[in-house]
């Protein structure tokens, strides 16, 4: 399989929230690797905010949206500088945060992040 050019950032949200919620409404994410050059966010539902740092391989991201509906969904994507084995990322999702009381979650065992490989 080619490397990728790009990656997108899938995030699955559980069916059932902790304390009664039902949605959330911003997660951040880090993402580490080489050649991050940009975030590219192309749903207009979801406003993306980010920062890259290329000295330290790392992308620090915001998603924010009126609610996030339980289950897996792309949000936004990651554009590299060049091809660049999957293997040489990681991605770790820091903080949930509840649309409904602007809190973080103290749990986030039942939540995923995951990136998936998009191939020229």
């Amino acid at each position: 399989m080619p490397d990728p050019v790009a990656l997108w950032v899938e995030f699955t949200a559980p069916a059932f929230l902790p304390g009664g919620a039902t949605w959330d409404g911003a997660i951040m994410v880090t993402i580490r690797g080489p050649g991050i050059s940009k975030v590219d966010a192309p749903f207009p539902a979801y406003l993306v905010y980010s920062t890259i740092d290329s000295t330290a391989g790392r992308a620090r991201v915001i998603v924010a949206t009126q609610a996030f509906a339980w289950g897996k969904r792309p949000l936004f994507k990651v554009l590299l500088k060049s091809a660049t084995p999957l293997a040489s990322y990681s991605i770790a999702l820091d903080q949930v945060i509840a649309a409904s009381t602007h809190t973080a979650r103290p749990d986030l065992k039942e939540y995923r992040i995951a990136l998936t490989p998009i191939l020229q």
